[in-house]
């Protein structure tokens, strides 16, 4: 009979989640007495960073480094479309209860117009030196749904993980982070590395190194299979972006953009990783 309550629940759990979405969910978003408007030139929209007090001092360091990663993925990726609010959480746990994941490496979230961050004052202090490079990633995040998506659907596009996780690694130069191709060509030629590239989401939890270095020497070779200047690459993937927005699908919007299919590149890719090549 216990064993039969159990089954029940373990069901109507499930049946929550489907029928009512995120109402079900766990999601506990603090209201944040502080709040900063920053503007950006040559960006239309504002930046809101919204903060407690305890982190005032926090807030007036990150206001450079914003401005400066801001440059960074604006200058490959064009414009913001919309402000973007930047909440930044006290601790670990209310960012871990906001964003719903138990993630104990998580830093950072990003939306189609709001980025969380953990206060850096909680981190530690080795870490604090990927703090420039991770706003770039994220920030890239979201400029990325913002040139392929509209408010409404930003989350139903199906956006490959080596895709989305690819471009900000490369636009942030995460590269020194990652595991060197050599030894990437190695992990993909195991059983492992197999199912890793079919599916390196799936693995995020325990390896987050792996799926992370798959996706950022993806995207690497994709700016380089894509056109022969760098300068035109960027082009040429931001019109793959655009052409999302206009309700290509992402297979199509790459197509037409590259002038070759996701499926080839992925074939191509893999047969370059497995002889050991680049």
């Amino acid at each position: 009979m216990f064993r039969r309550r159990i089954r029940w629940l373990g069901v109507l759990g499930v049946l929550c989640i489907l029928v009512l979405g995120q109402s079900c969910l766990r999601i506990v978003l603090p209201t944040f007495p502080h709040q900063l408007e920053l503007r950006i030139q040559g960006q239309s929209h504002p930046l809101l960073l919204q903060f407690y007090g305890m982190d005032q001092r926090v807030v007036r360091e990150l206001v450079g480094l914003f401005r400066q990663s801001i440059f960074v993925s604006t200058r490959l990726w064009g414009s913001f479309r919309q402000s973007v609010t930047i909440r930044v959480f006290p601790n670990h746990r209310s960012l871990e209860e906001a964003v719903n994941r138990p993630h104990r490496w998580l830093r950072a979230w990003a939306m189609y117009d709001e980025l969380y961050i953990q206060a850096p004052r909680t981190w530690k202090r080795g870490r604090l030196r990927s703090l420039p490079k991770l706003l770039t990633h994220e920030l890239t995040h979201v400029l990325m749904y913002q040139r392929c998506c509209l408010r409404g659907d930003w989350f139903r596009k199906s956006i490959p993980f080596w895709f989305r996780e690819g471009m900000a690694s490369v636009t942030a130069s995460q590269g020194s982070w990652r595991m060197s191709r050599k030894k990437l060509s190695r992990v993909l030629q195991t059983k492992f590395g197999k199912k890793l590239y079919q599916n390196p989401s799936r693995y995020l939890m325990r390896f987050q190194r792996e799926a992370y270095s798959l996706a950022h020497w993806m995207f690497f070779d994709l700016l380089d299979r894509c056109a022969g200047e760098r300068t035109k690459s960027y082009r040429r993937l931001e019109n793959l972006l655009v052409g999302m927005k206009q309700g290509l699908s992402f297979n199509g919007a790459f197509h037409r953009a590259c002038g070759f299919s996701h499926q080839a590149f992925r074939r191509k890719f893999s047969l370059h990783r497995r002889r050991g090549k680049r």
